[in-house]
């Protein structure tokens, strides 16, 4: 499945199979 995740710097990003992709810049 897949997962939305915030990291520190505020970056909305896709978690999905383990694999970070970074979908929106905030």
């Amino acid at each position: 499945g897949a997962n939305i995740l915030v990291d520190n710097k505020g970056c909305i990003k896709l978690a999905d199979f383990g694999a970070s992709k970074q979908v929106v810049e905030l």
